[in-house]
């Protein structure tokens, strides 16, 4: 727009130019033809050409405004273009943040379904025959109770709770290996996002509220005493992932193997024990 405006105005100075240029002649000229008089031909000449040289001024004066209100006018072009630009930019955002919100949830809750069919397939053998899904897991962890039991009343000396949770990981590492390392992925891929953190924490709360209670107790000793000690604790205690296991069943030394974030406590202070651990 302000690029045609500047076109058109230089046009207008150019013919405005012309008309003086060939009134000026014009004129001239019929003062030749009516005035045999030289004298007077000569002072109309002058008065002529003090009157064209004040429109040539009034002229100058045009073109310089025009180009003013030309500039003007890019002027306020660029700064629409500008505004525009910028509104553009900012809708991207908002699209591009939406689709890889839409990508987040589609992996989120396909990682979920993953979830729900690893426990689904999960199988031990119960008092009645082969059990399968979180009954499995029930006995799983009644197994690790009954080895932690039998490890504390050990004749030969007590076994330290590390050393029997390694052993019962080597018996049934097969069974529950690949659950671990998912629930550890399905933190790790919630982490690694571009979620606020308060987001973060809602996510990793829908997952946990999936779980049934033996589930997170063997997800704790996993982490205190497994393979999850490393990568899968510190994770745990970022998002409170223990929040809801019953700490009155541990010892404070073994609860303390944590951060108190693990148990959703700002610090051990907070926390009084109902009961004798």
């Amino acid at each position: 727009m302000g690029g045609r405006m500047g076109i058109v105005s230089k046009y207008q100075i150019i013919g405005a130019a012309c008309l003086v240029v060939l009134a000026w002649f014009i004129g001239a000229m019929c003062l030749v033809a009516l005035s045999p008089d030289e004298t007077k031909l000569v002072e109309g000449l002058e008065s002529m050409g003090a009157l064209f040289s004040g429109l040539a001024f009034l002229a100058a004066v045009g073109a310089v405004w025009l180009q003013r209100v030309d500039l003007d006018l890019q002027r306020k072009v660029l700064v629409e273009t500008q505004a525009e630009v910028k509104a553009q930019r900012e809708q991207m955002e908002i699209q591009n943040a939406t689709i890889l919100r839409q990508r987040f949830e589609n992996t989120f809750f396909n990682l979920v379904a993953l979830y729900g069919d690893v426990v689904e397939k999960t199988t031990a053998t119960g008092d009645k025959g082969p059990v399968s899904g979180k009954d499995a897991i029930n006995i799983f962890y009644n197994i690790l109770g009954w080895k932690f039991a039998k490890g504390s009343n050990d004749s030969v000396g007590t076994r330290s709770r590390r050393d029997v949770f390694s052993g019962f990981h080597r018996d049934y590492d097969r069974f529950l290996g690949h659950y671990f390392r998912l629930c550890y992925r399905v933190l790790k891929y919630i982490d690694d996002s571009n979620l606020a953190d308060a987001e973060k924490k809602v996510f990793t709360g829908l997952f946990r509220a999936l779980m049934s209670q033996n589930e997170l107790e063997l997800i704790l000793f996993n982490c205190a005493y497994g393979h999850g000690a490393e990568k899968f604790k510190p994770l745990a205690e970022k998002y409170a992932f223990l929040e809801q296991v019953d700490k009155d069943k541990h010892s404070i030394e073994e609860l303390m193997l944590f951060e108190p974030g693990a148990f959703g406590l700002a610090s051990w202070d907070e926390y009084t024990p109902t009961q004798p651990a």
